[in-house]
């Protein structure tokens, strides 16, 4: 047996023991182990609910150029629900990130004010706080548009 081949056993050996110990440490912390995909059909309910439209500026979208948003993001507990669900052009989906959807408005606002250079949600709230009231341009998502 080579030394390269035996080092990757040994590396693979080492990496298995971590990931098991991980588990184990997520299991009891009560995450869960496996990242949950979204199936094919649910994209494609998603596709349908919001009419092959990205829900945040309107962009048309193909199946191909779709991504899949979570409103409230996983990282906050959002799930994988058909309502918890949207599609987003890749510029949307990038920007949004994992905000949830009013820390994405303000930060749509705040990009189309004047102060986009020099002002970030966080401070904007802040000065709010402290009774500094910035005012800036409302901005609606495409599918509350399509609701009214």
């Amino acid at each position: 047996m080579s030394a390269r081949l035996l080092l990757v056993m040994v590396c693979a050996s080492a990496m298995n023991v971590y990931l098991s110990a991980w588990k184990l440490f997520l299991r009891r912390a009560g995450e869960s182990v496996m990242a949950k995909k979204i199936s094919n059909l649910k994209k494609m309910a998603v596709f349908e609910k919001c009419a092959a439209r990205c829900a945040y500026c309107g962009k048309s979208l193909s199946p191909q150029t779709a991504h899949i948003d979570h409103i409230h993001p996983k990282s906050l507990g959002g799930g994988n629900d058909i309502a918890n669900l949207n599609l987003a052009c890749v510029q949307c989906n990038t920007a949004k990130s994992d905000k949830d959807i009013e820390d994405f408005r303000l930060f749509k606002m705040i990009q189309l004010s004047e102060f986009k250079e020099v002002i970030t949600g966080r401070l904007w709230r802040e000065l709010q706080d402290r009774g500094v009231f910035i005012n800036l341009p409302v901005y609606t998502f495409h599918f509350e548009e399509s609701m009214i």
